[in-house]
This record gives C-alpha cells, sequence and structure tokens, in this order.
C-alpha cells in the first residue's frame, strides 16, 4: 500500500515539475560543480520520466543557474557564452584607464575641495598666494619693481597633493608675479578645460620646462624663434649685448644671439614629486615644446640652488622655484628677476624651518 502511494506522489510530482518548466521556461534547480557550464549535456530523472536536457552551472557567488540546451549554443563554439567572471574581468581591463580616471578626479576634487576651506579657516588661515599662516606670511605689501622685468607667463600645473602646502616652493611663482601666474591642479576637471584653452592660444611661444628625452636646451628654442619659420627674424629682435648679462657660474651664452622682444612666452612649470610630474608631462598637449635646463647639470650648481625643505632623488634635479630661476636666467631675462627668486626661496626656507623648531643650514651638499 505504501509503495502505491509512493508511486503515485512520484508521478504527480514530475507532471507539476514539467507544467512549471514548460510555463516558466525554467527548470530544476540544482548543483553540477564550480567549473561553468558541462560539456556534456545531461538528462534529470524524476521516477520514471526523464525531464528535458537542461544544462546547470554555479556561478562564482554560489548560486546554481539553469538554461536549456537549445537556448545555449555548446560548450567551446564559437557563440559559446563567456562566463560572468570572465565578463567581469575583461570589463575591468577594458575600462581600468577609464575607471582610474574617474577615481583620480574625484579624489582630486574631494582633496582640493578641502585644501581650499584652509584659506578660509578663521583659526589657522593659509596666505591664498605664500600659502604659509597669515601671520607668517611672507608676501609683500605692494608688488615689487623687479616683476615687471619679467615679461612671461606662467602655468603653474600642479598635483593635488602639492597644492596648498607651506613647503611647496612653486607658490612663490604667485608671490613674485601675481599679475601674471595662474595655477591648475591637475585631475580638477574645470582646471584642466581653463588650461587646455590657455595652452592652445599660443602654442608656437609656448614651452614645458620638463627634462623629457625629447626637450631641446632653451638656447635651441630661442635660435629657433629668433629665426622662425621662414629663415628670417619673425619679429623685432634685440641683441644680447642689451640684456643684463647672467652672473657666473654657468656656461657662458653665445654673443650673436638674438631673442625676440613683444613676444611674451608661456612657461608651463609641472609642480609635484618625480613620479607625479612624469605622469602629469603625459597628458600636456604634444605639440608644445619641451626644454631643459643646461646649468643645473653642474652639481655645483645644483647645490647652490638646491633647496632646504626637500631632499631631492639624485643630483641635478631643482625644486620649482630654483629651476624657474635658472629659466630666466636661460632666457636672458635681467638677472635681478633670478636674484629676486632665490631670495624670496631663502625667506619661505627660513619662515618654513623656524616654525617646525629647526635652524637654516644652507645649501646640502
Amino acid at each position: 500500500m505504501m509503495a502505491n502511494h509512493l508511486g503515485v506522489l512520484r508521478r504527480m510530482c514530475a507532471r507539476m515539475i514539467l507544467a512549471a518548466s514548460t510555463a516558466r521556461g525554467s527548470s530544476v534547480q540544482g548543483f553540477q560543480g564550480f567549473q561553468g557550464w558541462r560539456t556534456q549535456p545531461h538528462q534529470t530523472w524524476v521516477g520514471s520520466i526523464a525531464l528535458p536536457e537542461r544544462r546547470c552551472a554555479r556561478n562564482d557567488w554560489g548560486r546554481n543557474t539553469r538554461q536549456d540546451v537549445a537556448a545555449r549554443p555548446p560548450i567551446g563554439g564559437p557563440a559559446a557564452l563567456p562566463s560572468r567572471r570572465w565578463c567581469s574581468e575583461t570589463a575591468a581591463e577594458e575600462s581600468s584607464a577609464g575607471g582610474n580616471a574617474d577615481r583620480n578626479t574625484e579624489n582630486a576634487q574631494r582633496v582640493h575641495a578641502l585644501k581650499l576651506k584652509r584659506f578660509d579657516d578663521t583659526a589657522n588661515r593659509q596666505c591664498t598666494q605664500c600659502w604659509h599662516d597669515v601671520h607668517q606670511c611672507i608676501c609683500p605689501a605692494e608688488t615689487s619693481e623687479v616683476a615687471k622685468l619679467f615679461p612671461h607667463r606662467i602655468i603653474l600645473y600642479m598635483h593635488v597633493k602639492e597644492f596648498g602646502r607651506a613647503s611647496n616652493t612653486g607658490s612663490l611663482c604667485q608671490v613674485a608675479f601675481p599679475g601674471s601666474t595662474k595655477v591648475y591642479v591637475a585631475a580638477v576637471p574645470e582646471h584642466e578645460e581653463e588650461m587646455a584653452v590657455e595652452l592652445e592660444r599660443r602654442p608656437a611661444h609656448t614651452i614645458v620646462l620638463y627634462p623629457s628625452p625629447d626637450s631641446i636646451s632653451v638656447l635651441t628654442f630661442l635660435e629657433g624663434l629668433s629665426l622662425g619659420e621662414g629663415g628670417a627674424p619673425a619679429v623685432p629682435a634685440i641683441p644680447l649685448s642689451n640684456a643684463s648679462p647672467a652672473p657666473a657660474p654657468g656656461p657662458p651664452l653665445q654673443p650673436l644671439l638674438t631673442i625676440p622682444s613683444h613676444t611674451p612666452l608661456t612657461i608651463v612649470l609641472i609642480d609635484g614629486t618625480w613620479g607625479q610630474a612624469r605622469r602629469m608631462a603625459k597628458k600636456l598637449p604634444t605639440n608644445l615644446t619641451r626644454v631643459k635646463l643646461q646649468m643645473a647639470e653642474n652639481d655645483t650648481f645644483d647645490a647652490t640652488y638646491s633647496s632646504p625643505l626637500r631632499q631631492q632623488p639624485v643630483a641635478g634635479r631643482l625644486c620649482s622655484l630654483s629651476a624657474l630661476a635658472l629659466l630666466t636666467r636661460e632666457l636672458l631675462v635681467d638677472a635681478r628677476v633670478e636674484d629676486y627668486l632665490m631670495e624670496l626661496l631663502k625667506t619661505k626656507a627660513q619662515v618654513f624651518l623656524r616654525r617646525h623648531g629647526k635652524d637654516w643650514k644652507g645649501p646640502r651638499d
């Protein structure tokens, strides 16, 4: 009697499962392993009735999924569908660059917004130019007359971690030349867009100070600029004798070189660690001329212009303001500009070191 009841119950369950499978297009949930879709179709038997062939897979999160064999091509065939894990990994690889860029943008915006609040903090407010506390500000009450001797424009392309730091020397560009310096923070969309517009205005008269493999000397750039494209001076030129002579040390400049007048340059300074600067330099337009300093290759000269605020990883590398000071010499700018920049650097270092209980030790060996 019991066996008869069990047989009837099995047949009723089988009919119910078949009806549900036909109506919903699905079948019994089952466990068939962790390695994706089975390579061979199989049949599920309930009592004496064979259910339609199904394929079963266990996904990466432990949930069983099933599909009809007819609705899914054979495994290994050209139209085989990939697993969910493969899809996820592939999508991550294809969008890794964009995903990282999005994350970098979000982080840069967040950090930049937090640092901007320091300029409005009533308790510990920072100066918007030298980035010291307001009670230790080193900005002059009036713009120095030396600033009028510097005819060029400066774009300070800065990493967000350097923005607002009291030990950063690039901020002194705002102190020395407040009317011709603009600061743009990398990975902040509005800054990137505004800087791109600035760089598109005069690309032939824009230089990027960065020692890349394709960079040229400042002297080579000035020679090409003075000759122009047709072999004749592109603009009225003034002889080198009219410019203030560059003080020693440093290699002598060619006496016959002429520099264009009434054509101020746009100088792009990349401000960050050397690893950060390398990545930021790749984001700048490739049509801009990269220049390098010839004078910074002298170790003695480098020691004279080193900043005591941070130790450079190798000889021949300078802080941002020292590099700008040397660039003014190679651009044949009045020597008083270079002296003014180095005096600002010394003042900033003294204030910063005194605040942290350290003494001025002069240039490092």
